[in-house]
């Protein structure tokens, strides 16, 4: 589906038919389409490269010719041709959300379905046809991926028809597999169909820092802002409408961060007091979202209807571990906590290992001369050696205790390290995964 949307702000104000053109602006549009400025007035069109896509712009800029050349008509035609593109070329848009789902069809899951989960898997790059067709092969219950890939649109890869593959088997827990788009919380990132021309720190007011961990073009915001917030929902909507049956959510901690912390001081707001609003109000727009779908199956009876209640929009946080000291009050906003370097981390970027790095077995250990001197070349530099295998298995056993899943993904390569990960990680009662840091390329669904 595309969004042709005209807002002609002008056209109420008497603006002259001179100043109303048209004009090209390279861009991207936030369902993955072109934009199209409308010059003079500040307005948006947003079109796709289907079919639909190009008869929308088409008649779009027939009736921009329309308007202005007929001095006395111009309010006229611009009413009837808003409610045309309005009735006829609706659609979903990222940016804000909106769209009809209705058409939208598919079996759904819920936290029962996820509880079932004995393996998963994790991968955010490569995600061209090939590589989603690797993923159809695993024998994996769970599959997170990124719903929003850039490279998956320069691709041409048809996401929503991938996501319908990926469902269709299951592994070793489940007949039909759970699929979840990433969504980056707390960052923006300028790979991102909502990005636009000069943005950076500063401009917009909510970006406010670089990513600490070295990730490039990635961007720490002010999350509790009203338009951060609605590009957040539109791309749960997004995710809906796509066929995913929820997002895992990088980020949450973003509400720890030094800049954001100072902004919520001066702005008189508690940052995770707004983190956990915000967590609260995705698990209801997506919710809102699956109302609006049919449920795929069922008898003749129900086959059409409305979706009421049959499954639930699934939420699985990545990291956070320490939220666990919130108690229910977080629990019961996640079905899920995947946490990452619980054993072994890896290099961000291009100046480190991809994995292996072992963290400190104990508190006791962080710092130690034993530990440091244990460390490979390229390891020591990792910031995130300085917390303790033992302080997140505390923590993950909270949620554990608490009914919320508990996934981890570790950054080991060697077998033996991979295979020191699975036994850990599964006498805990979690589901591991082992993978390159990169996360661009399958790792290790079963350990042994």
């Amino acid at each position: 589906m595309w969004v042709c949307r005209v807002i002609l702000c002008g056209v109420t104000r008497g603006v002259l038919p001179g100043e109303v053109g048209w004009f090209l602006r390279a861009g991207r549009g936030g369902a993955g389409g072109a934009v199209f400025w409308l010059g003079g007035s500040g307005g948006r069109l947003v079109v796709g490269d289907s079919r639909m896509g190009r008869w929308c712009f088409g008649l779009c800029f027939v009736g921009s010719v329309v308007l202005v050349s007929c001095e006395g008509l111009r309010l006229w035609v611009f009413v009837v041709l808003a409610g045309v593109l309005w009735a006829g070329c609706s659609g979903g848009d990222v940016e804000n959300g909106s769209g009809d789902l209705s058409g939208v069809e598919r079996s759904l899951v819920g936290r029962e379905e996820l509880g079932r989960v004995q393996a998963w898997a994790y991968q955010l790059q490569g995600l061209d046809g090939e590589g989603y067709a690797r993923l159809a092969g695993l024998e994996a219950d769970l599959l997170v991926v990124d719903g929003f890939d850039p490279d998956s649109a320069a691709a041409g890869v048809d996401v929503a028809g991938q996501v319908a593959r990926l469902q269709e088997k299951g592994g070793p827990g489940l007949d039909r597999r759970i699929v979840l788009s990433y969504l980056n919380v707390g960052q923006a990132e300028d790979y991102r169909d909502y990005w636009q021309q000069g943005w950076r720190v500063g401009v917009p007011s909510w970006i406010v820092a670089a990513d600490p961990d070295g990730w490039d073009g990635n961007y720490q915001v002010i999350f509790w802002r009203e338009e951060w917030r609605r590009l957040v929902r539109g791309m749960v909507r997004e995710a809906v409408r796509l066929g995913f049956d929820g997002v895992y959510l990088d980020w949450i901690e973003v509400y720890e961060d030094e800049q954001v912390v100072a902004f919520a001081a001066a702005e008189g707001k508690n940052p995770l007091r707004e983190m956990l609003r915000l967590i609260g109000d995705m698990r209801e727009w997506g919710n809102e979202a699956l109302r609006e779908i049919r449920v795929a199956g069922g008898s003749g009876e129900s086959r059409g209807k409305k979706q009421q209640g049959a499954g639930e929009f699934l939420l699985v946080a990545q990291n956070a571990a320490d939220l666990a000291e919130q108690g229910e009050q977080y629990f019961r906003l996640i079905d899920g906590i995947a946490q990452e370097q619980v054993f072994f981390d890896g290099a961000a970027g291009d100046d480190g290992p991809e994995g292996d790095c072992p963290l400190p077995a104990t508190q006791k250990d962080v710092g130690s001369s034993g530990y440091v001197d244990s460390l490979s070349v390229g390891c020591g530099d990792l910031a995130d050696l300085d917390i303790s295998s033992e302080w997140y298995l505390e923590r993950l056993t909270a949620f554990r205790e608490a009914g919320v899943k508990v996934f981890t993904v570790d950054y080991a390569l060697v077998p033996e390290n991979i295979s020191r990960v699975f036994s850990r990680a599964e006498a805990e009662g979690f589901v591991p995964y082992a993978a390159p840091r990169p996360l661009d390329r399958i790792g290790t669904v079963f350990g042994r």
